[in-house]
C-alpha cells in the first residue's frame, strides 16, 4: 500500500510537471496582471510597475492571444499617463468596461492606441477600464480622471452591461437607492489572497482558471434576459404559470423605471463633476447578427441612455448603424468566434467611428493625413 502511494504520488507530480510544460510551451495559459488599488481614490486597478507585460490566452486551445501592458498607474496601456503639469499634448480619456480593458488584444492595438494615432498624435489618449464596471462607478472615476490627468475630453463607453445592481462584495463604488435619494458608498477593504497570487505562478491552475473558465469575470455572468410572455394558440396556462408571469413583468416595470433614474442620477452627476470639459456617452451595439443577415440591433439600455443625455445636453453615439457601416464597407469580424470582446478590427472600428463623431461635434480637429 506504501508503495502504491509513493508510486501515485510520484505519477502526480511527474504528470503535473509535464502539463507545466504544455501550458506554457505549446497551449499557453492566460497570465492575468495582478489587481491593485489606488490609494487615494480607492479605485480598483491593476497592480502598477510601468512596463509590467504579460500574455492574455482565451480558450481551450488558447485561440486568443495577446500582451497585455500595465503602465505607471496600473492601466492596460502601451503608453505611460502624466499629470496634466508634465503633459505636452491634450488627452483623451476613454472610460469603460473591459471592452476598454482589452486584455484580448495587444497594448498597442486597442482602441484607445488606434484612436491616438488617428489624431495624427496630437492627442494622448488614455484608456480607464475595468472588467464588470457598474455606472455607479462613474462618478469615483471621473473624480479620479479629473483630478490626476485633467483630460480635455472624456468618452464614456456605457451600456446594458453597466447598469446593473452592484454587488455588495465587488471593488466597485456603489450608488444605493431610499426614499428617491441615491447614496454612494465605497467598496469593502480589498485584501489580496498570498495563496491565490501564489497559485497563480502554476501554468495548470491559470490554464484551468482562466482558459477553460472555471472562475469567470462578472462579465460573463450577464443579467437574466427579459422575459418575453408569449401564448401558444389553444395552450392552456395554469393559474399559477399567469400570476409568475405578472408579477415578473411587474418587477420588470419597476426595474426599468429605477434604472432610469440611475441613468439619469449617473449622467447627471458626472455632469456637475466635468464641468465645462467636453463629454459624450457612447453606448454599442448587439452585433453578431451582421455575420448572418440584418442590421445589429441597438445596445438595450440605448435608448435609456439616449433620453438621459438629451435631458442634460450631452452628446450621445448609438453605434448601431455606424457598427454595420463599417463591417458593411470592411467585411471583417468585429469580435472573436470563441469570446464576445473585440478583436483587433472591433478596436480599429470603434476607434474610427468614435474618432469621426468627436471631429462632428467639433470636439477635435481632423487629421488631414
Amino acid at each position: 500500500m506504501k508503495r502504491f502511494l509513493i508510486e501515485t504520488m510520484i505519477f502526480a507530480v511527474a504528470l503535473f510537471l509535464l502539463l507545466e510544460g504544455v501550458f506554457r510551451a505549446v497551449i499557453p495559459a492566460c497570465r492575468m496582471p495582478f489587481t491593485g488599488i489606488e490609494s487615494t481614490f480607492s479605485l480598483m486597478s491593476y497592480a502598477s510597475s510601468a512596463g509590467m507585460t504579460g500574455r492574455y490566452t482565451f480558450g481551450r486551445l488558447a485561440e486568443i492571444q495577446s500582451q497585455w501592458r500595465i503602465n505607471n498607474q496600473g492601466w492596460n496601456s502601451n503608453i505611460d499617463y502624466r499629470p496634466s503639469a508634465e503633459r505636452t499634448h491634450p488627452v483623451i480619456a476613454v472610460v469603460g468596461d473591459s471592452f476598454i480593458e482589452a486584455l484580448h488584444v495587444d497594448a498597442d492595438k486597442n482602441v484607445a492606441a488606434v484612436l491616438q494615432r488617428l489624431t495624427g498624435n496630437r492627442y494622448d489618449v488614455y484608456s480607464f477600464g475595468m472588467s464588470a464596471m457598474p455606472l455607479s462607478h462613474l462618478l469615483q472615476m471621473t473624480r479620479y480622471i479629473s483630478t490626476m490627468f485633467d483630460p480635455d475630453i472624456i468618452v464614456y463607453i456605457v451600456g446594458s452591461r453597466s447598469v446593473v445592481f452592484s454587488d455588495p462584495k465587488s471593488l466597485f463604488f456603489k450608488l444605493t437607492y431610499s426614499n428617491g435619494i441615491f447614496t454612494e458608498s465605497p467598496p469593502a477593504g480589498y485584501h489580496p489572497s498570498r495563496l491565490r497570487r501564489i497559485a497563480a505562478y502554476s501554468a495548470v491552475v491559470r490554464y484551468f482558471t482562466y482558459n477553460l473558465g472555471i472562475e469567470r469575470s462578472a462579465f460573463f455572468r450577464r443579467p437574466a434576459p427579459q422575459m418575453v410572455i408569449r401564448t401558444e394558440v389553444g395552450k392552456k396556462v395554469s393559474a399559477g404559470e399567469k400570476e409568475k408571469r405578472i408579477r415578473y413583468q411587474e418587477d420588470l416595470k419597476r426595474r426599468t423605471i429605477l434604472q432610469d433614474r440611475l441613468i439619469d442620477y449617473v449622467i447627471g452627476a458626472v455632469q456637475k463633476l466635468n464641468g465645462e470639459r467636453r463629454q459624450i456617452y457612447v453606448t454599442t451595439a448587439v452585433h453578431r447578427r451582421m455575420y448572418k443577415s440584418g442590421k445589429p440591433e441597438s445596445d438595450t439600455a440605448a435608448e435609456q441612455f439616449q433620453h438621459a443625455c438629451t435631458q442634460h445636453g450631452i452628446p450621445f453615439l448609438n453605434m448601431a448603424d455606424p457598427i454595420y457601416a463599417w463591417y458593411t464597407a470592411h467585411h471583417k469580424r468585429l469580435d472573436f468566434a470563441v469570446n464576445r470582446h473585440w478583436s483587433e478590427s472591433g478596436h480599429q472600428a470603434m476607434a474610427e467611428i468614435i474618432y469621426a463623431e468627436l471631429v462632428k461635434q467639433g470636439m477635435i480637429e481632423e487629421n488631414v493625413r
